[in-house]
């Protein structure tokens, strides 16, 4: 493989390292990664460096970045700045239009986690050359059966605590859902949509060839906790059919382990193939 850094944007100031493949014919699909909160574009635990290498190994080049402000991009001037959510997009335009231009790519993959999930979905329904996406702890919401594994939980830490309130405790968790707002997960973006606009905005995306693989961490047991959870929440919609998904029980939320590293990665590029001419 070869990897350049490479500089973007009208003024130069996005900063990334641009993977492409040496030993293997090239695809015709880019992978571009961002950051996840405020890692570097180096990824958790240099996850998007080792996700790179191994994409290139199967032929696709990849760019992973550092958004405005962030790592090593510098921010933008006062008289340019947007929204910090607008200027999220306005930075993935600037990299996808750096693959085209340099690899002469077209159709491109956005890889996220958390709040790089959350931009991947934003951007998605922007851009036509996205063609998939790539999400660990993206957006899903609650099914019946979520909210009973969330609650049962719940009652069963209550059990092993101070017998002189639990019954109070249990009796309020089972009246009211007064800890929603605590158990919300933090997306780093006030833009979550309602379930109709997330239907529409995914229905829309699948109508014109999209496909999502999206993940789910242990960290996040209490808002998706079982493995078929997205198919249960969307059944009967067609955009579900473009949409892989994968339970990660025992994986946390920045993959901290090496393990847990090489099994997503090894997923990605299986699903990556699947994508390919």
């Amino acid at each position: 493989m070869n990897e350049l850094i490479v500089t973007m944007g009208a003024d130069q100031r996005l900063v990334g390292t641009l993977c492409m493949p040496t030993e293997v014919a090239p695809k015709s699909i880019a992978f571009v990664m961002l950051n996840a909160g405020v890692v570097s574009r180096i990824g958790p635990h240099r996850f998007n460096v080792k996700l790179s290498r191994h994409l290139a190994t199967q032929g696709f080049s990849s760019l992973r970045f550092d958004l405005s402000g962030q790592g090593d991009s510098a921010p933008p001037s006062a008289l340019a700045a947007a929204s910090q959510e607008e200027q999220v997009m306005l930075d993935l335009r600037d990299a996808l239009d750096h693959i085209a231009q340099t690899t002469g790519i077209e159709r491109f993959v956005i890889a996220g986690i958390c709040s790089g999930a959350v931009a991947a979905y934003f951007y998605a329904q922007r851009d036509e050359r996205v063609i998939g996406t790539w999400m660990l702890d993206g957006y899903t919401f609650h099914t019946w059966q979520s909210h009973c594994i969330r609650y049962a939980g719940k009652v069963s830490r209550l059990l092993t605590r101070d017998w002189s309130s639990t019954l109070a405790k249990i009796k309020a968790l089972l009246s009211s859902d007064s800890q929603q707002v605590a158990d919300e997960v933090d997306y780093g973006s006030n833009r979550q949509p309602s379930k109709i606009e997330y239907i529409t905005a995914m229905q829309s995306m699948a109508h014109r060839g999209m496909r999502s693989f999206m993940m789910f961490s242990s960290d996040i047991h209490w808002y998706y906790n079982y493995q078929n959870q997205f198919v249960d929440a969307f059944r009967g919609q067609d955009f579900a059919s473009h949409v892989t998904t994968k339970y990660l029980p025992t994986t946390d939320h920045t993959l901290t382990q090496v393990k847990d590293q090489t099994y997503v990665i090894e997923c990605i590029g299986t699903w990556a193939c699947t994508l390919a001419d």
